[in-house]
């Protein structure tokens, strides 16, 4: 029990838990809504869901991949260059939504930020796990379990509260969950700047 005192104490890894749920909650709001938005606003089949359910992975897999090209930067410095890029796509994929209503469009916003979401999710995973290496088990089920409590709790508020239909709604759902990410942000840069690892 002192192994996860002593993880769940440490304010870098119990928020990690925290940013980890949200991230992974803007990728499980999409895959929840992705069918609905095809079918239906778009009147498509099935299969361009799959298509689009494909090119969200295939976004977090890149993602995942430029994270570990990058291991050797600060962790702050890319999260924050992964919150300011979302910021960034999502600020562009609200202003347009009323302009244009292609699925095509809406998914190349949709692979830019699940490319960030993966990168993200990847960068401070990992670091969960290297942090603190003598207990990398019990740190990779805690950080895996507690993520998964997080977006499952923060997704279904999210589409509870959000009648997810089209490129402004999902956008909408995108931005708050972004900025519950940004403020738990605020408060780990703190423990991430006394941490040892941490340039």
């Amino acid at each position: 029990m002192s192994m996860y005192r002593e993880l769940l104490n440490a304010t870098d890894f119990s928020l990690g838990i925290l940013v980890l749920g949200l991230s992974y909650s803007m990728i499980m709001v999409f895959s929840m809504n992705i069918a609905f938005i095809v079918e239906h606003e778009h009147h498509l089949t099935a299969v361009y869901s799959g298509y689009c359910a494909l090119i969200s992975g295939l976004a977090m897999f890149f993602g995942g991949l430029w994270s570990k090209k990058q291991i050797n930067k600060p962790i702050y410095q890319k999260l924050q260059l992964s919150i300011r890029s979302q910021f960034i796509i999502l600020a562009i994929m609200l202003s347009t939504a009323l302009l244009f209503h292609q699925l095509y469009i809406m998914m190349a916003f949709v692979f830019l930020i699940h490319f960030w979401l993966g990168f993200s999710y990847n960068t401070y995973f990992t670091y969960s796990l290297t942090s603190r290496p003598h207990y990398a088990a019990t740190a990779s089920g805690l950080a895996s379990g507690g993520s998964y409590v997080i977006f499952s709790i923060a997704s279904y508020v999210v589409v509870n509260l959000i009648d997810i239909k089209d490129q402004l709604t999902l956008g909408l759902a995108y931005l708050v969950l972004l900025v519950c990410v940004r403020l738990t942000l605020i408060v780990v840069r703190q423990a991430l700047q006394k941490a040892p690892t941490v340039a």
